[in-house]
């Protein structure tokens, strides 16, 4: 990156992003450019870090199907902290059913999705820290009485379950009624008049 390598400029119609004739530029969506005006979802090449202009709308709430809010914030002084912490420290030796444990939680982490049935374009990742379902959660529902969170995808420590938190409202998975169900691959979801699948990749493929 060059010292001073580009810089954005925040009108009260429109966002731009301008080249500050710098050695190596910026791309933005893999183009390289002198001057762009962003749109959602735009992503900026800048030296070795990747940027992704997103809005405050309900949608760009989520980027790549994972939770804008439960991205960590790049803090390159707790980085440094983190590497000096781990000097000095001592190897651990874990068998192999301990390895293989963590491997199979570290996947469900990973790659464990849900996928929406009407529109497979369409997904999120719960992770481990949940997805909420209503016009109060992070997945809006269709159907009557849906306001607030009326259930969750959630992690309890070794796999993913779904929670109803409304008794007005129909929760079910596999066509059962749901009240705390865990979640195999492929199983089929219905929370009010919406429908998702969830889905998890074989280890070893994305």
């Amino acid at each position: 990156m060059s010292r001073q390598h580009c810089r954005i400029l925040v009108g009260k119609q429109n966002v731009n992003i301008e080249d500050m004739d710098s050695q190596n530029g910026i791309l933005v969506n893999g183009k390289a450019v002198k001057q762009h005006t962003m749109k959602s979802g735009d992503e900026i090449q800048v030296g070795s870090f990747m940027l992704v202009y997103l809005t405050e709308s309900n949608k760009d709430k989520f980027y790549q199907g994972r939770f804008v809010d439960y991205m960590p914030a790049y803090d390159a002084d707790d980085l440094a902290r983190s590497l000096a912490n781990m000097e000095g420290k001592a190897t651990t030796v874990l068998g192999a059913g301990a390895i293989l444990r963590i491997q199979n939680e570290n996947h469900l982490l990973e790659h464990a999705r849900l996928v929406s049935m009407t529109d497979p374009d369409q997904f999120w990742y719960p992770t481990d820290r949940g997805l909420t379902f209503g016009g109060g959660g992070m997945i809006p529902v269709e159907g009557w009485f849906t306001f607030g969170v009326v259930a969750a995808l959630q992690w309890d420590g070794a796999r993913h379950f779904l929670e109803k938190r409304a008794w007005w409202i129909s929760v079910s998975v596999n066509n059962q009624i749901a009240s705390r169900t865990h979640l195999s691959h492929g199983a089929r979801i219905r929370v009010g008049d919406s429908r998702f699948r969830y889905d998890l990749p074989p280890i070893g493929k994305g």
